[in-house]
């Protein structure tokens, strides 16, 4: 007591009242800083984990495995495929090995509200969730090069069965004139029906080449059609111009 009243003799009563103050102010400055750091470094591993799971979601294995059935058919694409799966199982492990384990880390220290060493795992998590992300979408970008090839397919096909639908529409407009006369056209449109069942069969098996192959087919077979189906009205009139109506 003695040692404290000689400690206000010497400073004033003034003075340590502006000390204690100035150091209660330092200390509700430091949790306030530790406070908005730990929201700081909490918000911002969240938003890399909504970055790293938009990457996630992208459908690369799904496209990957597509490629895997197109090098299947086509040999020429199979050392592709294996540099993708090869660059695949490498982001896997960074994001298992590396990432998430750093995450976890983090999310560990902010728990316990321990900013020493926090900074430093942040730039580095960051650093590896950009490399990441760019690798990624470099690599989907890559893969759908590929996959563009079954893509480009289908679209031919779209337009060879338009093709068909105005023929078979063209078929309507003349049918009663022509079906008690050639019965068989019939026969021709389920040939075209079944056709269409193997070329699908083609693209599931991934046998694009042979698909590709098999569509012009189709299509000229459709125009052929058509051209007969635009002829046999006059065909019939003429024919039944000079035979009897039994």
């Amino acid at each position: 007591m003695k040692y404290l009243n000689e400690i206000i003799n010497v400073l004033g009563m003034k003075t340590i009242i502006i000390i204690s103050v100035s150091i209660l102010v330092l200390i509700s400055v430091i949790l306030t800083y530790r406070l908005l750091k730990l929201k700081h470094y909490r918000n911002e591993i969240v938003d890399l984990e909504n970055k790293m799971n938009a990457i996630k979601s992208l459908p690369i294995q799904y496209r990957l495995g597509r490629v895997k059935g197109i090098a299947k058919n086509m040999p020429e694409l199979q050392e592709k495929y294996e540099t993708y799966d090869a660059k695949f199982a490498e982001l896997t492990d960074l994001q298992n090995d590396e990432i998430i384990p750093l995450v976890n880390d983090i999310d560990e220290a902010l728990y316990y509200r321990k900013l020493r060493g926090v900074q430093k795992k942040m730039n580095s998590l960051e650093e590896k969730v950009i490399h990441y992300a760019k690798e990624s979408k470099q690599l989907l970008k890559d893969i759908e090069v590929i996959t563009e090839i079954e893509n480009i397919q289908r679209l031919e096909i779209i337009k060879v069965k338009e093709k068909y639908r105005a023929t078979n529409d063209n078929y309507a407009q003349i049918r009663f004139k022509v079906e008690d006369y050639v019965p068989k056209v019939q026969d021709v449109f389920h040939d075209i029906d079944e056709r269409f069942v193997e070329l699908e069969n083609y693209m599931n098996n991934q046998q694009f080449e042979e698909a590709k192959t098999y569509t012009e087919d189709i299509s000229k077979y459709i125009d052929a059609l058509d051209q007969q189906l635009s002829d046999l009205p006059t065909y019939i009139s003429v024919v039944r111009q000079y035979l009897p109506k039994r």
